[in-house]
């Protein structure tokens, strides 16, 4: 996923443009065993308070499991979570 995922899910999250707060990413496996995680949406911690997070994943994939990884508070920041 490229950077700009985090801007336009924010503006498309029902027009609130809140910043995504966590990024939801899969982990690859290969024969070797490396490992890398690619990003496939984004979530949104609940603003009442209450736990719980909305989750917004892109394009048609179908995952059985996947990861949840808060990103930093700063907007500079986020775009260094796409490892």
């Amino acid at each position: 996923m490229t950077d700009n995922f985090n801007e336009n899910a924010a503006e498309n999250n029902n027009g609130k443009g809140r910043r995504p707060t966590h990024a939801v990413k899969v982990r690859h496996v290969y024969g070797d065993g490396a490992t890398s995680f690619e990003q496939i949406g984004v979530g949104w911690k609940k603003e009442s308070g209450k736990s719980g997070i909305k989750v917004k994943l892109a394009g048609t994939q179908i995952v059985s499991e996947f990861y949840l990884f808060e990103l930093p508070q700063s907007q500079d920041s986020a775009t260094e979570v796409n490892s």
